[in-house]
């Protein structure tokens, strides 16, 4: 579209250096003349959930979202959640934090649809098989052969854990 554009900027209370860039980042955009928004948790003792990005991005419809380093803990369900608004709204994304493997099955499943989706990540499953790749190197140097697996509750996490454990254990890695 042409004209001004609004720009969504997610970002959290709990990190003063990525606050302050989101806020700086907004107020740059709305001297160029667009519409900025700063998404942030609401108060010292809560964290944003995935119904909350998206009503934000089903009620105002930004042209654009931007996330400065945001965590991938806090958005990673909520990127597969918005999948189908960028689509219906055309938003060109480029996804730099979500690692889970949900998103490249959703593309894949219908690549003309989630066309405005880009992505600059590696794949959680990738991240789980180089962290098994260097475990193994102590099972060789240091005979240790057992390991315990436990992640985060989040897509990309158990995805990454359950990707090691199953390359280690090829390895003969035992489970403990």
């Amino acid at each position: 579209r042409g004209g001004a554009l609004k720009v969504l900027l997610p970002t959290t209370r709990y990190s003063t250096f990525v606050r302050h860039s989101a806020e700086d980042l907004a107020e740059a955009l709305i001297r160029q003349g667009h519409e900025a928004r700063v998404l942030l948790e609401p108060d010292d003792h809560s964290k944003l959930a995935t119904p909350a990005y998206l009503r934000e991005l089903a009620e105002w419809v930004p042209d654009a979202v931007v996330l400065i380093n945001y965590t991938r803990a806090s958005m990673g369900q909520a990127m597969v959640a918005t999948l189908d608004l960028i689509a219906k709204y055309k938003m060109i994304t480029l996804q730099t934090i979500s690692q889970s493997p949900k998103l490249i099955e959703i593309y894949q499943g219908d690549p003309e649809k989630y066309k405005y989706w880009f992505r600059a990540t590696t794949n959680s499953i990738y991240v789980g098989t180089v962290a098994a790749k260097t475990m193994d190197s102590m099972r060789v140097q240091f005979k240790h052969d057992k390991f315990f697996v436990i992640a985060q509750d989040t897509l990309w996490a158990r995805a990454a854990a359950d990707a090691a454990k199953a390359k280690m254990e090829g390895f003969g890695w035992k489970t403990v």
